[in-house]
């Protein structure tokens, strides 16, 4: 266990070391930057819901992403890697996972666009349920593919593409895509729309592996209403699920949150979720394929916020009636500027 945890530590920090050279053999006028950063994420979840893939247990999780960032004032380079270990209470090995390499170019084509290959955390607003919170936790926190943003000035338009698996005699493929729109047009009304496509399949390596094929589309519009800190959602999901070339089979849900915005470092929501027959077959977006309602009251808290050095976040969600559910989960992120030059321009 000591020797694993040793060689995890050592892997990560030649991750660093080779970016470190990397950089250091480029740096030049054109520079802007050189940082390092340390992306964490604790989890605690008691999910006690009998759709669960593990029905009444309590979950442990955490991740750890060391990187160094690389920026010019057109593209920025990141290197580092990715750990992430989960317990749960049978589990009778507790070897420490591997840690993953996390590499990835972003490019700054025009204004404020930004064009990602590589690896990106998976942490966008998919359409989720109210059950969503932990499961990236165990499945694919970090993708691989392609991912092309652009924050304007009162919208936010993201498009994706994480590649899972290729088609080998191991597995087939599987791949996920998708796009997030937001829109805010006036100060008290906006308006989102999240899309995502599941895909997996594929008869390259049938001789090994039986030839299936599932794919799945979610399509969530949802219209919102904010006020000096209060807020007022109504989201609606459509899915179609599709398995062997079987009948489609398609699902609705939707729900209503409110919250407050105490403070900059303060958040209470509520949620209601009613389910009438959504389905969704992809692990990232959890379905219930039973008729209920559930709630969700969540505490958002801001606990170290340290000029532009340190974040420390803390989100607590409780989860009932029927069935009940808790999940607390810690967030931090540390940057330290290493090389910082006069000609940096804001990207």
């Amino acid at each position: 266990m000591i020797q694993c945890s040793r060689l995890l530590i050592a892997v990560s920090l030649l991750f660093i070391a080779i970016g470190s050279l990397s950089a250091e053999a480029i740096v030049t006028d054109e520079i802007a930057s050189l940082s390092f950063n340390l992306t964490m994420y604790l989890d605690l979840a008691n999910l006690e819901y009998d759709d669960s893939p593990y029905p009444g247990r309590t979950n442990l999780g955490h991740i750890l992403i060391p990187s160094l960032i690389t920026e010019t004032d057109y593209f920025e380079i990141i290197t580092g890697g990715w750990y992430q270990q989960v317990y749960v209470h049978y589990d009778e090995d507790d070897t420490p996972e591997r840690m993953y390499p996390y590499i990835a170019l972003l490019l700054y084509p025009w204004d404020e666009t930004v064009i990602t290959f590589g690896n990106y955390e998976n942490l966008l607003p998919f359409p989720n349920t109210i059950y969503n919170e932990f499961l990236f936790f165990e499945e694919r926190p970090i993708s691989s593919g392609l991912k092309i943003a652009y924050p304007g000035d009162n919208l936010l338009f993201i498009g994706y593409l994480d590649w899972t698996e290729l088609d080998t005699e191991e597995h087939p493929e599987e791949f996920l895509s998708g796009i997030c729109f937001e829109h805010y047009p006036f100060e008290f009304f906006y308006y989102k729309a999240y899309i995502h496509y599941h895909h997996k399949g594929g008869q390259l390596h049938k001789e090994t592996h039986p030839v299936r094929l599932e794919q799945d589309i979610v399509a969530s519009p949802l219209i919102g209403f904010g006020y000096e800190g209060f807020f007022l959602d109504f989201q609606y999901y459509w899915s179609i699920f599709e398995q062997n070339f079987k009948p489609a089979t398609y699902g609705h849900a939707g729900d209503i949150s409110l919250g407050y915005e105490f403070t900059e470092y303060l958040k209470l929501s509520y949620l209601c979720w009613y389910n009438y027959n959504y389905y969704h077959g992809d692990a990232h977006l959890f379905y219930l394929k039973r008729k209920n309602v559930l709630h969700r009251l969540r505490i958002y808290y801001t606990l170290l916020s340290f000029q532009n050095t340190a974040d420390i976040n803390c989100t607590v969600n409780l989860y009932g009636p029927d069935p009940p559910g808790i999940d607390f989960r810690i967030s931090g992120k540390i940057d330290l500027d290493l090389i910082s030059c006069e000609n940096k321009s804001g990207l």
